[in-house]
């Protein structure tokens, strides 16, 4: 589990030090995708089966169409997307120009809590992205 793209690495340990975080900060959280803004996933943890490669594209698409409507209604960019449906809650928040965290919870979840564990680790990739590039 290493995400190694364009000049900079982030370490499994690393890695595995955010996905603990966030599965421990939640116990309805049951996967993450991290993914690039252009639809290509890069690493995944779930406790369930999960097409990363047609989650991160659909990612991607959510991403770009939050983006345009805030620009339409003069709000600037898309910083975080929430979908609810019948069986849970998808939180996509981006992470970097580049990057995206996708986070799966299931309907008994509270949102503050997927909100808060979507944020967190999204700041905390953020955190490694720019040490990485600055090593």
């Amino acid at each position: 589990m290493m995400i190694e793209k364009n000049d900079f690495v982030i370490e499994k340990s690393e890695l595995k030090n955010i996905f603990s975080k966030i599965f421990s900060s939640c116990n309805s959280i049951y996967a993450t995708l991290i993914s690039t803004t252009d639809g290509h996933p890069l690493v995944k943890q779930s406790r369930v089966n999960l097409n990363e490669s047609t989650l991160a594209a659909m990612t991607s698409s959510c991403i770009a169409l939050g983006d345009r409507i805030a620009t339409e209604v003069e709000q600037n960019g898309c910083e975080l997307t929430l979908i609810q449906n019948t069986e849970g809650y998808l939180a996509i928040k981006r992470v970097s120009r580049k990057w995206v965290i996708t986070v799966l919870a299931d309907k008994n979840v509270n949102l503050g809590l997927l909100l808060t564990a979507t944020k967190n680790s999204a700041k905390l990739l953020e955190e490694e992205l720019l040490a990485s590039i600055k090593n």
